[in-house]
């Protein structure tokens, strides 16, 4: 617990929160591991979860309407992803993908 609060507190979303606030999130987070080369989430996937990447790396790409594959850049850890389709009850618009154990 202590090291995901640590993570947490100095990111910029975080910013201005009380402790117990970011403590609390913490708590409720659920983390799990994937493996290099597996699909965090794909294109056209119903967004129901947030990430923030803990460790590792992901590339996130779609392909685009001539069925090329477009590569839209890597997240680390502390970067956050899925917010968009969370927020706006659309499908998943990029594939993510591990570049690395993430």
């Amino acid at each position: 617990m202590e090291e995901r609060l640590a993570f947490l507190k100095p990111r910029q979303m975080f910013t201005g929160l009380a402790e117990e606030d970011i403590r609390m999130i913490a708590e409720r987070m659920e983390e799990f591991s994937l493996p290099a080369g597996k699909n965090l989430y794909s294109r056209g996937d119903k967004g129901s979860v947030f990430y923030i990447i803990f460790k590792g790396s992901v590339r996130v790409w779609a392909y685009d309407e001539d069925d090329q594959r477009r590569d839209f850049g890597t997240l680390e850890a502390g970067d956050k992803l899925g917010m968009e389709s969370l927020l706006t009850g659309q499908p998943r618009a990029t594939t993510v993908s591990t570049l690395e154990d993430t």
